[in-house]
């Protein structure tokens, strides 16, 4: 294997980077980035970029000033698929070796990943029967799912057991974590699966398996709380703390089962989560009603969970709903980072760059 760490004759390149200064929005770098180079024994390898795939994560940097100061650098994208180059010696992934995770920095031509040697970290090889596209929008949205969805499973079942029975509520089921776990419940078994999307949605929610399917906009809609439409678990994958979204707890808990019940809020960040958790723990019972309760978590990405997620795709038991696939350029990629900062994301979208 070469020893090589750059593309031959290519020594800038175009990427999407964050506006600096922490100021919030993004700017196109054209031809004016230079390649990323690797290190001698930062166990990493150089990619060609096949593919980003983009999340909530990519913007909600952007709109913490103060985080965004110090955190939001750099290019963005986390999602990718990429073709391995120059691989150097002892990388576990060779030339031409197509693979698929999250990283950093990945909305450009070129970028860095991990070289396979850790078992843990987030990148592996394309499964033949995988595309492209799927790949791209799989890693983090249906790490985040699966992860929210077995903190409610009953301990020490079998995975695809471990919500045998249950009713699940997935809030937010037309969005990049919801689409993943309307479709995980069911692969854990769950009997019953509803979910809270808009009506223009919902068609594509139903298509993914979901039972029930409500319209938050629908007039007079509320969740219900008559003792036999209760559930067993509620996936909040909607409730935020940034500008336009809204916090559905004070809602949604009504429709949980006393108890028993557990209500999973997906890397929310709102600030009331914390106290939310402490108080299903520590207060009595009749300070909290909905004591040991309530779940709050932050997802992070390895290959075992990769590799499950891939194994489902590959199989045809898990689908990746690609909503849009656009262009590597500037106006598509800002375009895309702008609806993905509505909230309003209709399954993955993914930026596709030329082979």
């Amino acid at each position: 294997m070469s020893t090589m760490s750059t593309p031959a004759g290519v020594a800038m390149m175009s990427g999407l980077v964050y506006t600096p200064g922490g100021r919030g929005g993004f700017d196109w770098a054209a031809s004016s980035l230079p390649v990323p180079v690797v290190k001698k024994g930062s166990k990493k390898v150089l990619v060609k970029v096949l593919a980003v795939g983009l999340n909530a994560a990519d913007v909600r940097l952007t709109q913490m000033p103060y985080v965004a100061r110090f955190a939001a650098k750099g290019v963005v994208g986390m999602d990718f698929v990429g073709k391995v180059m120059n691989a150097p010696v002892g990388s576990t992934f060779k030339d031409g070796d197509v693979v698929f995770g999250t990283s950093s920095s990945m909305l450009a031509d070129y970028a860095l990943c991990d070289d396979g040697s850790d078992p843990k970290a987030p990148v592996m090889v394309l499964p033949a029967l995988v595309s492209v596209e799927q790949a791209a929008g799989l890693s983090m949205a249906g790490t985040t799912a699966l992860k929210g969805l077995r903190l409610a499973c009953t301990k020490g079942s079998p995975e695809e057991q471990g919500l045998a029975g249950n009713r699940v509520l997935v809030l937010g089921a037309s969005g990049g974590v919801g689409v993943f776990g309307v479709q995980i419940a069911k692969l854990m078994g769950a009997s019953f699966v509803a979910g809270v999307c808009s009506g223009a949605n919902g068609e594509m929610v139903r298509g993914l398996g979901c039972d029930e399917v409500w319209d938050y906009k629908a007039p007079g809609f509320e969740f219900p709380t008559e003792e036999d439409a209760l559930f067993d678990v509620i996936l909040d994958t909607a409730s935020s703390m940034f500008p336009g979204d809204v916090d559905y707890y004070p809602r949604a808990i009504k429709s949980l089962k006393p108890g028993s019940g557990q209500y999973v809020a997906v890397g929310s960040g709102l600030w009331s989560d914390i106290f939310k958790m402490v108080a299903s723990v520590m207060l009595p019972h009749w300070l909290s009603p909905q004591k040991k309760q309530f779940l709050a978590f932050v997802s992070s990405e390895n290959r075992p969970d990769l590799d499950t997620l891939a194994g489902w795709v590959a199989s045809g038991r898990l689908v990746v709903p690609v909503g849009s696939v656009m262009p590597f350029a500037e106006e598509p990629c800002k375009e895309a980072l702008a609806v993905v900062e509505s909230r309003r994301t209709k399954g993955k979208l993914v930026i596709r760059m030329q082979d």
